[in-house]
C-alpha cells in the first residue's frame, strides 16, 4: 500500500510481511500464541475499564497464504 515490497526480510534469512510500513508487520492471526496475546491485552484495558477498542483496517488482520492465486479462477 506504500510502495515497494511487502517483504522484509530479516538478518537470519527469514521474511516477514507488512502491508504498510516496515516496522510494522502484520500478525499471523492464525497462530495461537497471537491470538492468546491478544486477548491478553484485551482483557488488560477491559480490566481497567476501557469502554471500547479501536481496530484500523480490520479487514486485513487475516490473510490466506497457502492458495495466494485462490481468487484468480480456474481455466476452463
Amino acid at each position: 500500500m506504500f510502495g515497494g515490497s511487502a517483504w522484509q526480510r530479516v538478518p537470519d534469512g527469514q521474511w516477514y510481511l507488512h502491508l504498510f510500513a516496515a516496522e510494522q508487520p502484520d500478525l499471523n492471526w492464525g497462530h495461537p500464541d497471537v491470538r492468546a496475546d491478544a486477548r491478553t491485552t484485551l482483557r488488560f484495558w477491559s480490566d481497567r475499564g476501557v469502554d471500547g477498542f479501536r481496530v484500523d483496517v480490520a479487514h486485513a488482520l487475516a490473510k490466506d497464504l497457502d492458495e495466494p492465486l485462490r481468487d484468480l479462477g480456474s481455466p476452463n
